[in-house]
């Protein structure tokens, strides 16, 4: 089991105190504090073979062709996924962004309905309404019961032949409800977050799965 007081000793900014008592910090989904092996590495980096990858045949290029190439895979690794269906972005917003107008313009028209829930981030939110002003499409958001759980069980309830695209987070940052589990949802575009639990849970990212034939 995770010992957070030995594993808060790789993370040099909990050294820091006010007042006489150290940081709380649980702000990890905007801005994740760094354990003393991710500066090294990023020091190591910008010191050792700082330069463009997949851009050239010198020494540092190559070097850090590798270097981009081993994390690629360990990242893949971590996910249970193949390196081609993983890519590596700056942050989870940049990486929503990416697929929010990735789908826009073949999947997602006037009258088309997305399906988002009371919980879900702001980071998610946003793009999605954006595309109300940029595409005309129309948002449909679940409500939430009395433990603030979605009725992730009636989703198939609330879709028609206007439904393009669902948007659900896999863990609630706030609340704490587990919403993907056992989805029953009959949609080709499901689009889920799993960044609030990816160091709690085990990933098992499978693509092309076919929800209506679980």
């Amino acid at each position: 089991m995770l010992d957070p007081h030995m594993s808060g000793e790789s993370f040099p900014i909990f050294r820091c105190c006010k007042n006489g008592k150290p940081i709380i910090y649980s702000d990890n989904t905007a801005t994740s504090q760094k354990p003393y092996q991710v500066i090294e590495a990023v020091m190591k980096y910008y010191s050792s073979y700082n330069a463009n990858i997949h851009r050239g045949i010198r020494y540092l290029s190559m070097m850090a062709s590798e270097m981009y190439k081993e994390d690629h895979e360990t990242v893949s690794r971590f996910v249970n996924a193949e390196t081609d269906e993983v890519t590596l972005v700056k942050n989870t917003s940049d990486a929503i962004n990416i697929a929010v107008y990735s789908l826009a313009p073949c999947n997602l028209g006037r009258g088309n309905e997305i399906v988002l829930t009371f919980m879900i981030h702001y980071s998610d939110l946003l793009p999605w309404y954006k595309l109300t002003e940029l595409e005309g499409v129309n948002i449909h958001a679940i409500n939430v019961n009395d433990n603030s759980y979605s009725k992730i069980k009636e989703l198939d309830n609330t879709m028609d032949e206007k439904t393009k695209l669902i948007s659900i987070t896999h863990v609630n940052n706030v609340a704490g409800p587990i919403y993907v589990e056992q989805p029953h949802i009959s949609t080709e575009n499901l689009f889920t977050l799993h960044y609030e639990c990816i160091i709690r849970y085990r990933m098992n990212i499978v693509l092309e799965y076919d929800w209506k034939h679980q």
